[in-house]
């Protein structure tokens, strides 16, 4: 791989004496660096984007040129220089007024949605996503996600996701390049990411860069705020359901930095308008906090420190047992400089979730699961050359799953400790990534990533003499630290744009992804109590090969956006349960465990206005998933729980002035699958019902409509020193019952099983008054 990279090195030493201008691009304001900005030269047409720390190298042969910089919404900053000398310089973007910002984000945007080779990659601005209307009125970076094409809800109110018919522990979810297990609060009404404390976010759907591993469907890349280098803010919040502040400023004027963003959610109060009075009497609430803070030491060295940790504590009062759960992450981060074209990022990252199960009625009982990650990654840029970009390195994750321990609280307890096995795995990764621009009309992008994994002991190996049996018929013990199962593969990564003439282009590409953790759940949308479990010597890791091929197009002047993609997924190794499994606290159950393949294909339309008093978007997922897994629907295709045929999203803003702002949003999906009983028998005068074919049935087709008003209290043509605005937001407009799961009930009269639908909430309002200064 390295001699892949020293010849492309060689290759691209030019004999003509060139020079090269590097830097970071910077927000003039605050001087957080930009991240994906352009700097372009126009008598050459050629150019380069800032990477995922703002830095850019642009090599050029003497001459006088001017270099232009921009970026979303920010005024361009043109520098004109006579160069003569490799030079290092920083461009300092303003942000743009309301008008002309409209205009730059729909040519900036219309271009790299056409020239980009990366094919499925999707972003929303952060200044849209705070007057979206959503469930509370609470800001939410996934609920947003969703409305994107290929991106689907879990469920009424979750904020798990499904992801071109993966599963939700198929995405890979980062926070500062920290890993986040379960990106939920309230059991997924509200995501884990604060509005307030983040600066960008990405979603990778399609081809994959070879940078990025271990799940086979997405991406998410979600980056916090540096903090302002220049003078000290605050902002916040109250609303019906959270309360939250965010300070940020310098510690050293622009060379050092913090930030601090804090969460409280009294959710506990939307219990009340649950239909159920036994929900009603129960008690919630979570906090969540994030931190940060950097420090500039030269223009080659800077070191960045984030955090993160949250918790959600429900209290079930009548039946006096509590379910408790939280994510904790912390990165460090160095970034050094090697001369002009090569870019070092050097991560050591923390996370752990932890999961609480408490009983406090007659036994007294505590039952923990979690996982807990330690990881440390190295990445290099290498700017070869205006035309070749280089990524390359490598990364080493030691996971340890703590699959469930039941520990008696309670003195002469009827019973003792149990407690699952403990796994304790390393897996590692090297990769390369090369984008090669060979002309204006074709762009390819090509990689590979070689991943290896490892099971080590101690751990007891359970022996069945057949797989239907209950019982082991023996167990090996595996020694602490040696080797109990390995994988490794090799994971392809190709796109290629070609285009076909300014405005338009078409991407095709291929990616092969490896995933060697997965989650044990029975639930379709994901519940705090799942817990993770790795590959073994009974479950083989998870691999999946995509094929996406698309049409991209701006019009009326880079107003207006069109693509259309379409892809094939085959998924290797998918996993689910025996009929009747119960693997919780069970140290055999990877015997239940089953293991097949599946399929999923689609169609993605999206078509997006950027510019004007109103923009928005429309988004259309047609698609299809199967899996077919051995002992179940006696081993015939069965649709996935992820399979939703239709999705459709509308999402329209509308500006009234200088001071209203109104969003609305309408979705559509078909109902998700769920397995009914067909039949019944009786036991010691309780029906029990007899399930038929898994997934054979449907909830009904969902869909709802939403809307936001914000109110500026502020003048907007007075210099104020201080921001205020009011949102006022109504989820479910026309009140419709959207079905969240079918539960059976005893009918009093007749003792039949009746099927009821449940839901969640009908038409739910809500305010909020936000500020900044």
């Amino acid at each position: 791989m390295f001699r892949l990279l020293l010849l492309l090195m060689i290759l691209c030493i030019s004999p003509a004496q060139k020079y090269t201008i590097s830097g970071y691009v910077k927000d003039a304001q605050s001087k957080e660096v930009l991240v994906g900005a352009s700097i372009f030269v126009p008598e050459k047409n050629i150019g380069v984007f800032s990477n995922g720390y703002g830095y850019y190298a642009l090599t050029l042969p003497p001459g006088k040129y001017k270099i232009v910089a921009s970026y979303l919404g920010y005024n361009s900053d043109t520098l004109e220089i006579d160069l003569k000398d490799n030079i290092k310089h920083n461009f300092l973007l303003r942000k743009k007024g309301l008008k002309l910002k409209e205009v730059v984000i729909a040519e900036d945007k219309g271009k790299e949605n056409v020239a980009s080779s990366q094919l499925g990659v999707m972003d929303v601005e952060i200044q849209k996503v705070s007057t979206m209307p959503v469930l509370f009125g609470e800001v939410d970076l996934v609920k947003v996600m969703q409305l994107l094409p290929g991106i689907q809800s879990t469920g009424d109110g979750q904020s798990g996701f499904f992801v071109r018919g993966g599963r939700f522990d198929q995405n890979l979810v980062l926070l500062d390049e920290a890993i986040v297990y379960n990106a939920s609060h309230f059991v997924g009404f509200f995501s884990v990411f604060n509005p307030e404390a983040i600066k960008d976010f990405q979603v990778m759907k399609g081809v994959i860069p070879a940078q990025y591993g271990g799940r086979l469907s997405s991406v998410v890349e979600v980056r916090m705020k540096e903090g302002n280098m220049e003078k000290l803010k605050a902002s916040g919040g109250i609303g019906s359901i959270t309360s939250r502040l965010t300070l940020e400023g310098p510690i050293i004027k622009n060379k050092s930095s913090f930030l601090l963003a804090g969460r409280y959610a009294y959710a506990g109060l939307m219990l009340k308008l649950v239909p159920n009075d036994a929900v009603k009497r129960n008690s919630l609430y979570f906090y969540d906090f994030n931190g940060k803070i950097n420090y500039i030491f030269s223009d080659k060295d800077r070191v960045y420190i984030s955090g993160y940790s949250g918790k959600d504590v429900f209290d079930f009062t009548n039946n006096k047992f509590r379910w408790g759960w939280g994510n904790t992450t912390l990165s460090a981060r160095w970034n050094h400089v090697f001369g002009d074209k090569l870019f070092m990022n050097t991560t050591t990252t923390y996370s752990k979730y932890s999961y609480l199960f408490r009983f406090s009625s007659i036994e007294q009982f505590d039952y923990n699961s979690g996982l807990e990650d330690k990881a440390m990654n190295i990445n290099f840029d290498y700017f070869a050359s205006n035309k070749i970009q280089v990524k390359f390195g490598g990364q080493l994750i030691n996971h340890i799953f703590s699959p469930g321990k039941l520990i008696p609280t309670k003195e002469n307890s009827s019973f003792d400790t149990i407690e699952v096995e403990k796994r304790n795995t390393y897996e590692a990764a090297a990769y390369i990534n090369i984008k090669h621009s060979i002309n204006e009309v074709l762009e390819l992008q090509y990689g590979l990533r070689a991943s290896y994994f490892v099971l080590l002991g101690p751990l007891h190996i359970y022996n069945f003499n057949n797989p239907n049996d209950l019982l082991p018929s023996d167990t090996t013990f595996i020694e602490k630290g040696k080797k109990v199962k390995d994988y490794n593969g090799l994971a392809p990564r190709f796109s290629l744009r070609y285009m076909l003439n300014e405005v338009s282009s078409v991407k095709l590409g291929y990616s092969r992804t490896y995933q060697y953790v997965n989650v044990a759940t029975y639930s379709s949308v994901g519940t705090p109590g799942d817990f993770w479990i790795p590959s073994s010597h009974k479950i083989p890791p998870q691999v999946g090969d995509q094929i996406s091929v698309g049409y991209y197009r701006n019009f009326a002047e880079g107003k207006m956006e069109f693509s259309v993609e379409a892809y094939y997924k085959w998924m290797q190794n998918q996993i689910d349960f025996r009929p009747g499994a119960n693997v919780y606290l069970d140290p055999t159950f990877e015997k239940d465990i089953l293991v097949g393949k599946g399929t999923s294909k689609g169609l993605e339309f999206l078509l997006r206005k950027r510019s004007g008093t109103w923009n928005g978007w429309i988004a259309y997922t047609l698609s299809k998933t199967y899996w077919q897994i051995p002992g179940i629907n006696n081993g015939e295709p069965y649709p996935a729980f992820t399979d939703r045929r239709h999705d459709v999203s509308v999402v329209i803003f509308r500006e009234l002035g200088q001071r209203w702002k109104i969003s609305t949003t309408w979705v559509y999906l078909t109902g998700r699958p769920i397995t009914l009983p067909e039949g019944k028998y009786k036991i010691a005068g309780n029906v029990v019902g007899i399930y038929g074919k898994r997934n054979a049935y449907r909830l009904p087709d969902y869909h709802r409509l939403d809307l936001s008003v914000n109110y500026k209290l502020v003048n907007p043509k007075k210099e104020k020193k201080y921001d205020a605005y009011l949102n006022f937001s109504v989820y479910n407009v026309y009140n419709r019952h959207n079905a969240w799961s079918i539960i059976l009930e005893t009918d009093e009269d007749t003792g039949e099983q009746v099927a009821k639908k449940l839901y969640l909430f009908g038409i739910v309002p809500a305010v909020s008054f936000n500020f900044s200064f």
